[in-house]
């Protein structure tokens, strides 16, 4: 009994210092994570960053009026890996883009797809991809799961998302192609204003994230059906960054890889039910690289 104290006593400043070791490389590890951002955001601590939170479950204000969502979770730990704190602001996502162009803040982050009209003032460091999802009310007879029934109607979109241009071009010529009326869009500034516009009929469909479908199910008044969407296309979202500020835009990659090293990023995807929505590995502009 006595060589056991006497082992546990001999072995607990060895165990303390692993952990110390363990302790201070990951410490180290922030340093020098921190050491790649900006000098104005690495000397403040803060990370501004800006979403439209009114999407589940991107980034949602809760009963208690937190702010939750998966990507909130991810822009805290991206935070927390680069050794400074994040500060959000929720405004209009049509606010998004000009509030990065104009430096109110450093980054938003809202399911915002990457194209190449987008890539000529900013950089997007990928963190997921997302499908297009369209939905209708069960009980309108005028509206089916198939995509034809969406031509000649009146389709609802949130403004600024790429779901306008995908209306605009590849759903009217698609529409056209058939000998059809083209949809008739009609523009939301809010999310939440594009969904009751279904509930209560004043508009037949609604373009969004196919991953808003349990929300958009649950808090209908009626049974919501889902277009096939299995011929949309996917894109790859990201944070965005300010085309010139590459050195935000690697440090942000750099600290959104730790957190896909150390399976922070599973766990989050997992959390909110969204691990379809996963990609292989993060980086910057994966769409150009892949040719979209």
């Amino acid at each position: 009994m006595v060589l056991v104290q006497v082992l546990a006593k001999l072995a607990r400043p060895a165990a303390m210092a692993a952990m110390m070791s363990v302790a201070g490389a990951a410490a180290g590890h922030a340093a020098d994570l921190k050491e790649m951002l900006p000098e104005t955001i690495r000397q403040a601590g803060v990370l501004h960053l800006a979403t439209e939170a009114k999407w589940p479950p991107y980034a949602f204000i809760d009963a208690d009026g937190t702010l939750r969502g998966y990507e909130v979770d991810l822009a805290a730990a991206i935070a927390a890996k680069l050794g400074v704190k994040v500060e959000t602001e929720s405004i209009d996502f049509a606010g998004l883009i000009p509030g990065i162009m104009s430096n109110r803040y450093d980054v938003a982050m809202l399911s915002i797809s990457e194209n190449a009209e987008r890539r000529k003032t900013l950089n997007f460091v990928n963190y997921a991809n997302a499908a297009m999802g369209a939905f209708a009310m069960e009980d309108n007879q005028a509206a089916t799961s198939e995509v034809v029934s969406m031509c000649g109607k009146t389709v609802g979109v949130q403004s600024g998302t790429s779901y306008v241009g995908f209306l605009e071009n590849d759903l009217t010529q698609f529409c056209v192609s058939k000998g059809m009326a083209k949809p008739d869009l009609k523009l939301f500034t809010a999310g939440d204003a594009q969904i009751l516009a279904l509930y209560s009929g004043r508009v037949d469909f609604i373009l969004t994230g196919a991953s808003m479908a349990g929300e958009i199910k649950a808090k209908g008044p009626r049974p919501i059906r889902m277009v096939d969407g299995s011929t949309f296309p996917k894109d790859f979202v990201g944070m965005i960054v300010l085309k010139q500020n590459t050195q935000l835009s690697e440090a942000l990659l750099a600290g959104l890889q730790a957190v896909y090293a150390d399976g922070t990023y599973d766990k989050i995807m997992a959390k909110w039910n969204v691990e379809g929505m996963k990609i292989g590995a993060p980086g910057i502009n994966l769409a150009e690289k892949a040719g979209q």
